[in-house]
């Protein structure tokens, strides 16, 4: 093996490496987004059964006096 083909078999494996790297960095950022957007949607539906707890209380209370 010449030293070219040696220099050629690094710089290949190296940007074989950087591409791999940035591959897993962006799953990575895409699992912590999709975690996030969940705990998000979540705290949205806990809102929005305590609006609707309180809606139907207004109208229990207000169905009553009818």
């Amino acid at each position: 093996m010449t030293t070219y083909e040696a220099l050629s078999l690094i710089v290949s494996a190296a940007a074989v490496g950087s591409i791999w790297f940035g591959l897993w960095q962006m799953r990575r950022a895409g699992d912590q987004r999709a975690a996030r957007e969940d705990a998000r949607h979540a705290e949205a539906m806990r809102a929005l059964e305590g609006l609707i707890k309180g809606m139907e209380t207004v109208i229990e209370r207000t169905g009553n006096r009818a």
